[in-house]
């Protein structure tokens, strides 16, 4: 700080003028850090070791700032790396001082003093600022700002020579004050390794309702009634989603082949490594990623989505298209039944199939009529002339090929979540992830695609 305070100030060129007032000469002023007193040894010293003008800086004073003290917080946590080991490094709370100092100006003549003069009292008015930074040891890994007031006094005391032998030279002092309001920090502690997860155990009692205060309660045994335990991490947290911009409080309906921007708002993002999309039809993708690094949690996999972390509390993406699907149901050929996802169209309307198998479900183009069969035989038809067969309301079998009764046909809604994931693993608030498999057994989602 005290660097940074001369600097502002140790750039000042004053000029030496002849009779007619036309400049003839430039002189630098000189910054010393010693009190007014050695300046002036120094200049009467034989070595004449300095010479005018001069700006003599000395500390006078430091005292604890109780206006700048605002609790008792014992500093704060960061995030770090020791080689491979990803830690926490403790800043601990710096002290607000404030650095009382004195300023002295040392001339020959008076038109030097007035010039030095002119360049910083008009600025101080009644403070000027000067910007720093959290010290480097921290090891911070974006450089933290730190401003600090520097107060002038506001007034110049003025000491002029008033009695001179002849071997003596006149000199004129000028002395003032400052006070800079700077940060005192403490040692950095040794960092330790990040804190994953806690685990708790809370106890209930019976009738403490009738206890009101806590000694009544000390030394006397309760009948426990039950035990509860749950688990505090440093997994992911989601507390708001946002679709296209609009804040999602229920289930959303969205139509099929359809992308959208999403923004997840929560806690601890910024380790996120993974963003899986989930969804209760494990017919849908197939693409699956598998995360099992985990050393406290089941695996868990589904389709990895592309994304952006903004900060810790916010990552975008856009939804991957889902394909619509089409369960078939109930049919007496029980080749029939399954859940059909579209592939392409076939004159003019959708084409489904179930992935892995020879199943089909088509408009033929030229019976013009809605066919399931499997390889090259047909089970069951439909003359409706609908958009996609789930619309098709009479079904029929094919004489000798499909079995009664005929099927249903409707279409799937598939539910979908985004699961972030990093070292400590997932959310459980919903245990619903556990043991899901590109969602199957997801029973709380925000997302349905029909």
């Amino acid at each position: 700080m005290l660097t940074q305070f001369v600097a502002a100030f140790d750039d000042i060129v004053i000029g030496r003028f002849n009779r007619e007032r036309k400049e003839k000469d430039k002189i630098n002023v000189r910054y010393v850090y010693a009190p007014k007193q050695r300046v002036l040894f120094d200049i009467i010293n034989e070595s004449k070791t300095l010479t005018l003008p001069v700006v003599s800086v000395n500390v006078t004073n430091i005292s604890r700032d109780q206006n700048r003290v605002f609790n008792k917080l014992d500093g704060f946590y960061y995030q770090g790396n020791v080689g491979e080991e990803k830690v926490s490094r403790h800043i601990k709370a710096p002290v607000p001082i404030n650095i009382t100092l004195s300023v002295s100006v040392l001339t020959r003549y008076q038109t030097d003093m007035d010039q030095i003069l002119s360049n910083f009292v008009p600025f101080c008015n009644p403070y000027v600022v000067i910007s720093w930074k959290v010290p480097e040891k921290f090891n911070l890994s974006v450089d933290q700002e730190i401003r600090s007031e520097v107060l002038w006094t506001g007034d110049v005391s003025m000491n002029y020579p008033t009695e001179l032998n002849s071997s003596q030279k006149a000199r004129v002092t000028a002395d003032t004050s400052f006070t800079i309001k700077g940060w005192l920090f403490k040692d950095l502690d040794e960092p330790t390794g990040n804190i994953f997860f806690i685990d708790n155990n809370f106890n209930t009692a019976t009738n403490l309702e009738y206890y009101d205060n806590y000694e009544s309660l000390s030394g006397s045994a309760k009948s426990v009634t039950k035990s509860n335990s749950f688990e505090v991490s440093a997994s992911p947290f989601i507390t708001d989603i946002f679709y296209n911009g609009i804040l999602l409080q229920d289930d959303l309906t969205i139509t099929a082949n359809t992308s959208g921007n999403i923004i997840l708002n929560g806690y601890s993002f910024n380790n996120t490594k993974t963003v899986l999309f989930s969804s209760n039809n494990e017919s849908v993708y197939t693409n699956l990623t598998s995360i099992s690094d985990f050393s406290r949690q089941e695996a868990v996999s589904g389709q990895s989505i592309p994304f952006t972390i903004l900060n810790d509390n916010t990552i975008i993406f856009n939804s991957p298209l889902i394909a619509p699907s089409v369960i078939v149901a109930g049919a007496g050929s029980s080749d029939a039944n399954d859940t059909y996802l579209q592939n392409g169209t076939i004159g003019g309307k959708p084409s489904y199939i179930v992935p892995n198998t020879t199943k089909f479900m088509q408009w033929n183009v030229v019976a013009e009529n809605w066919q399931i069969g499997f390889g090259s035989f047909s089970l069951y038809y439909s003359d409706d002339d609908v958009a996609t067969p789930d619309l098709a309301t009479t079904w029929l079998n094919f004489d000798g090929f499909g079995t009664l009764p005929v099927p249903s046909v409707v279409s799937e809604a598939s539910k979908l979540r985004f699961i972030p994931l990093n070292k400590a693993g997932y959310d459980l608030s919903d245990l619903s992830y556990m043991s899901t498999l590109c969602g199957r057994g997801l029973s709380s989602t925000f997302i349905i695609v029909e």
